[in-house]
């Protein structure tokens, strides 16, 4: 008998605010795509989370790749490492990154 299996590492970008008046030019534009992936991400986990009949896996590159990892199954182990800063004037980002990790917990 064999066994097949996949492991995948997938390093995210950071979710940070960004700031419209410390962000310009290829940096802003990045940003903005960083949160439209993440956000697609999140996306896809309130549908499955909603159990709805059409989860939007195509709003994104990001959720394309990751689709037969977060697919229907039930065969997966997802593990979530969320990093976070202790400087008090992250306590937003730090708020909003651990709002982000808690959607992984069924």
């Amino acid at each position: 008998m064999r066994s097949v299996g996949k492991l995948s590492f997938v390093d995210l970008a950071g979710s940070d605010r960004m700031k419209c008046s410390d962000t310009m030019g290829d940096q802003r534009h990045e940003a903005l795509h960083v949160s439209r992936s993440l956000g697609a991400l999140a996306d896809v986990l309130v549908a499955r989370e909603r159990r709805v009949p059409h989860v939007p896996y195509r709003n994104s590159k990001l959720t394309q790749v990751l689709q037969d990892v977060l697919g229907v199954g039930g065969r997966h182990r997802v593990v979530v490492i969320v990093t976070l800063t202790p400087a008090r004037s992250a306590l937003g980002d730090t708020l909003h990154a651990l709002q982000f990790g808690s959607r992984w917990v069924e």
